[in-house]
């Protein structure tokens, strides 16, 4: 038996063992004994700091036994962020791969523990509190986990008093508890995952920020409103089957609103089946909604520009006008500030999401919009546009502004939802725009190719 001492262990020497970059440096101070085939360690290993993930861990220490292929980690722990500790107790069996231990966790970034786990999402932050023990096999884990988030917030939007209490044993994930607050809303989910079979999961949410959902969708933009869902996950694990029931009250954005969102949905066979969703915006007592139902197959969603599906694969979307208005048309356009009028016509959207081709018609009669640099708005706006699969066609579109008119008709070529092509002509007699620099009736044509 010897002593040793490593004055630098480079932490890059291990990165080819883990899925993402580690630097930093450590000290092992201890013996070794043992003969060349069967080597015996003690010591005491130390690091100041190391960075995994782009996560910097502090005060590192551990003690290491090293014996007949076993490695005992005792006494270990280290320090992340302001207030957060880990410490640990781990063995592994080299010959079988056997793993047992347990870890406790004060008061962790969340962001930190999930980009150790080599999950890195920046839209939940907190900090953790929690208890893992760990045994199976590296090939087979077995970990249970129990915790706490006392606040928090996802997508932006705060979270408080969310408790966590999952397995993982025999590659089936148990979800015994997970629940949490969202303003003066709610969330839970239980049940389980077998990873080689089927899926037994519930999802519910009462009253939480719809803006949540919307951010997940890459939606940046500030949408309020609230939400509530009941989802459920059955099927196999590989090829999950879902029901989803969703509701959402007093949604707007960009200074657009509606008042009701309901809608349900089930994924069979790769293809989500949406049954009816209806939005819904009251306007002096009386309801306008617009509509949507139809197919959207996952394949559809996922499928690149330029690739060929077959039509199975297609989506086959149908988008009701009939009892529409165009109140809603400020949540699709930054460019104007609000609008109304009622709408009519249907739309069908086929193709991929990457090339989506839009068929059908929609009318406008006695509309009015008023656009956010203009001060004047559109009046006596009447609309008939032809969507052609590979084009826009304006067949009409009147209006007024101001004392003066206007008349505008064209093309628009497409390449999904991208314009190709244009060619309008535009008649204006002493339109009134007024802007920051202009001010004054306009009369004239144009024509724009």
């Amino acid at each position: 038996t010897r002593s040793a001492e490593v004055r630098d262990l480079d932490m890059k020497r291990f990165e080819h063992k883990l899925p993402y970059e580690v630097s930093g440096h450590g000290v092992f101070n201890g013996k070794v004994g043992g003969t060349i085939s069967r080597p015996i360690f003690r010591g005491e290993l130390k690091a100041d700091a190391i960075t995994m993930n782009g996560v910097e861990l502090r005060g590192i220490h551990s003690f290491a036994h090293y014996e007949n292929g076993i490695i005992e980690l005792d006494e270990t722990g280290f320090h992340q962020g302001t207030d957060g500790s880990v410490t640990a107790r781990l063995r592994y069996d080299t010959a079988t791969r056997a793993i047992s231990g347990q870890m406790q966790i004060e008061r962790m970034d969340v962001q930190a523990l999930l980009a150790l786990a080599n999950q890195k999402e920046d839209r939940l932050t907190g900090q953790i509190t929690s208890a893992v023990r760990l045994g199976g096999t590296l090939d087979n884990p077995a970990i249970s986990l129990t915790g706490e988030i006392a606040e928090g917030a996802l997508a932006s939007y705060p979270i408080s008093d969310v408790t966590l209490d999952v397995a993982l044993a025999d590659r089936v994930l148990t979800i015994r508890k997970l629940s949490g607050t969202q303003g003066d809303g709610s969330f839970s989910a239980a049940g389980t995952m077998d990873f080689d079979g089927t899926a037994d999961v519930d999802v519910a949410a009462t009253d939480i920020a719809l803006g949540i959902f919307t951010r997940f969708g890459g939606v940046e933009e500030a949408v309020t409103g609230t939400t509530s869902l009941t989802l459920h996950i059955g099927g196999y694990t590989q090829q999950p089957e879902a029901d989803l029931k969703i509701t959402a009250k007093n949604g707007g954005a960009r200074g657009a609103s509606f008042d009701e969102l309901t809608g349900e949905a089930q994924l069979r066979h790769a293809v989500i089946h949406l049954n009816n969703l209806v939005v819904t915006k009251y306007i002096d007592g009386i309801a306008y909604t617009a509509s949507a139902h139809g197919k959207l197959p996952l394949r559809a969603l996922t499928a690149d520009r330029d690739e060929n599906i077959n039509a199975y694969d297609e989506i086959d979307l149908t988008i009701a006008l009939d009892n529409a208005d165009l109140s809603l048309l400020p949540v699709f356009s930054k460019h104007v500030e609000w609008a109304l009028g009622p709408t009519e016509g249907s739309l069908k959207l086929h193709g991929t999401l990457a090339a989506p081709r839009l068929d059908g018609s929609v009318r406008v009669t006695d509309g009015a919009l008023k656009i956010k640099y203009l001060e004047n708005p559109i009046t006596n706006m009447d609309i008939q546009v032809d969507a052609l699969g590979d084009a826009l066609v304006v067949r009409s579109c009147t209006g007024r502004m101001g004392d003066g008119s206007y008349m505008m008709t064209g093309r628009m070529d497409l390449r999904g939802m991208e314009p190709t092509g244009y060619d309008f002509a535009l008649v204006m007699n002493a339109l009134a725009i007024k802007t920051s620099f202009f001010d004054g009736p306009l009369s004239g044509s144009l024509r724009l190719t």
